[in-house]
């Protein structure tokens, strides 16, 4: 890592380098990574107008220069919940899920997960429209949250 100190009046003041871009050439001391939540614009269209619909969309996590591994306790690679606007829990996709427990490890620079998320609460209801907020994370390490919330307008009417 480069360091350099500086005298102010303050005292000494330290700055560390985090990113240079000497030309065309990218530094980066420490391996970065980023955890995304992607969903399509609208919701999918139904062949049969009376199934419920799905909320469908993908979790990536991606690194720069050293790949991760993420340590899992069972079987569950990701988890989602809707909340309404105040709060209040809509759904939870593992909710009414069973997952073995065996612990697994996923190691990549490029970790995907693609997801379909049924829109009804767990009596099966249809989840009122409006405007939302969808939460993903990996219930991988506890020490290393990838954790996301986007939000999102729910529109079943077609």
């Amino acid at each position: 890592m480069v360091r350099r100190v500086e005298t102010s009046i303050g005292g000494p003041v330290s700055f560390e380098l985090v990113c240079a871009r000497p030309g065309r050439l990218t530094y980066e001391p420490e391996t970065r990574v980023a955890f995304r939540v992607a969903l399509p614009s609208s919701l999918a269209e139904r062949a049969d107008p009376a199934a419920r619909p799905l909320l469908k969309g993908s979790l990536r996590i991606s690194s720069s220069g050293q790949p991760v591994t993420l340590a899992y306790p069972t079987m569950q690679t990701y988890d989602l919940q809707l909340w309404d606007r105040r709060g209040k829990v809509l759904v939870t996709w593992s909710a009414n899920q069973l997952f073995a427990q065996a612990p697994r490890q996923i190691r990549g620079e490029e970790i995907r997960c693609d997801f379909e998320m049924p829109l009804a609460d767990q009596g099966g209801q249809a989840l009122p429209d409006g405007d939302d907020v969808l939460a993903a994370w990996l219930p991988a390490d506890p020490g290393r949250p990838f954790a996301a919330e986007i939000p999102i307008t729910l529109s079943t009417r077609p």
